[in-house]
């Protein structure tokens, strides 16, 4: 319900801020005060907002990320495709973006998972075919066929894609 109050007002602020701090681990010069809030001052609203998602959504992504970084490799290392060892070692994600720009890492863990069948359903049909995959792209026309490729791929599998293949590519 809306405060009537001010000082109503800050009391739920300030019972909502209780629920940052109980991460412990909040860095409290970038969270705002109720006050803060209440007055709508976008500058820290913002600076709270970052560091709410670096603790509550990136850190436990990074948590995991090795985690499934390892079963990427797994894969990708049978196609001789491993990531870098320093993701391992350093839990250094630099450069993972390098082995799947291509495309062909990509189309490399579908074609583990479903080997060279039909996927989809409907008019979203279609082969997992490693004849349509430049092994090695030396080229932005080759790059965008992998992707492209990888991209109906995924999509024949519902897999939502938050990027077009030229986004990907750079």
């Amino acid at each position: 319900e809306r405060a009537l109050s001010r000082g109503a007002a800050i009391k739920n602020i300030e019972l909502s801020l209780q629920i940052i701090w109980r991460s412990k681990s909040v860095n409290s010069s970038r969270i705002a005060s109720s006050s803060e809030i209440f007055e709508g001052n976008k500058l820290k609203i913002m600076i709270m907002l970052q560091e709410i998602f670096d603790i509550y959504v990136r850190k436990p992504l990074y948590a995991q990320a090795v985690k499934m970084l390892k079963w990427f490799n797994q894969i990708l290392r049978q196609y001789n495709r491993r990531l870098p060892i320093e993701v391992f070692t350093e839990a250094d994600f630099s450069d993972v973006w390098k082995t799947f720009q291509s495309g062909t890492a990509l189309f490399c863990l579908i074609y583990h998972l479903y080997g060279p069948n039909m996927i989809g359903e409907g008019h979203n049909v279609i082969r997992v075919d490693p004849m349509r995959v430049v092994n090695r792209p030396s080229n932005i026309i080759e790059y965008k066929s992998n992707v492209v490729y990888a991209f109906s791929l995924l999509k024949a599998l519902k897999i939502e894609i938050c990027w077009d293949p030229i986004d990907w590519i750079t």
